[in-house]
């Protein structure tokens, strides 16, 4: 790199006195250089012509390249320094799904308000996909919900943000919508509209119902949890769907939702990273925001 510096001087300053007093170097270690370079280089960058020393064609050539790399340089040290600043800079992140919809949106809102200068990369993604991309150092964290334990690979870390409870999903029109709790029975009974096996929520489901030795096959399965909820609400089937994605409309009693009577179905929303990742200043700065943000909702989001 020194050599590359030294060679830019002296085209500019057309000079090696020039350049070495520029450089704070003696007029001999700049012309070692120099002719360091061009051995490199396998042709002469610079010729003499009367007291002036110009550039060859080759020269000129390559003078073109070093002025790419000196101007990248110069932009790597820019976003460095600002990388250290954690009111600017980028985080980049992925959600689950269900997280990327129904607990991520507020809280970017809120942030991005406090501290505009941050940007962000956010991949919405299954929670497979996720941990891929953490593996792969392409995102710095996830915010994903429990499945199953095949996803609790050795090289990550969950942290628990907030718990949140699945459950049993049906139209106000329907036969068992005035139930506050029904039986596994009452629901495996039913046309299940389920979220694809590719999602955590439905591997925490296929687990815990195979804990009681219980296999679902549902009526349907979509990628698409909106699109389940709509199913839902037009009594085409029913479902089992987490309470953060339905309370809002359970509340405005467009859907009706019951407990599903001795199964523990309370999970954890995770954190992951990678053991030992070590995030810009801008990142902490959000991840402390939002295990704040989480840790204040966390009461509501249980179903009662």
């Amino acid at each position: 790199m020194n050599k590359i510096i030294t060679f830019h001087m002296v085209a500019k300053c057309k000079s090696f006195t020039k350049a070495a007093e520029s450089l704070g170097l003696t007029q001999p270690a700049v012309s070692l250089q120099i002719k360091s370079l061009e051995e490199e280089c396998g042709m002469e960058l610079f010729e003499r012509v009367g007291k002036n020393i110009l550039l060859t064609d080759a020269g000129e050539t390559l003078l073109l390249y070093v002025e790419k790399i000196l101007h990248t340089m110069e932009e790597a040290k820019r976003a460095l320094k600002e990388a250290q600043n954690p009111l600017s800079g980028e985080i980049k992140f992925g959600a689950s799904i269900l997280s990327g919809i129904y607990v991520i949106p507020p809280i970017l809102g809120r942030f991005k308000r406090e501290y505009p200068h941050v940007t962000f990369s956010v991949k919405i993604r299954f929670a497979r996909d996720l941990i891929e991309s953490i593996e792969d150092n392409k995102i710095d964290f996830a915010i994903m919900g429990e499945g199953d334990e095949s996803q609790r690979k050795q090289c990550l870390s969950f942290t628990s943000l907030l718990e949140d409870e699945l459950v049993f999903v049906t139209s106000p029109m329907h036969k068992l919508a005035s139930k506050k709790t029904v039986s596994a029975y009452e629901v495996l009974n039913q046309d299940l509209i389920l979220t694809e096996k590719y999602s955590a929520t439905r591997n925490y489901i296929d687990s815990e119902f195979n804990r009681y030795g219980i296999c679902i096959e549902p009526y349907l399965e979509l990628g698409n949890i909106e699109v389940v909820k709509k199913l839902v609400a037009e009594d085409f089937g029913s479902s089992i769907l987490s309470w953060i994605s339905v309370k809002k409309e359970v509340a405005e009693g467009n859907l009706h939702a019951s407990k599903i009577e001795e199964m523990n179905l309370v999970r954890r929303v995770f954190l992951v990273k990678r053991k030992g990742k070590k995030f810009l200043p801008a990142t902490n700065l959000f991840v402390s925001f939002l295990k704040s943000e989480t840790g204040s909702i966390k009461e509501t989001f249980g179903y009662e």
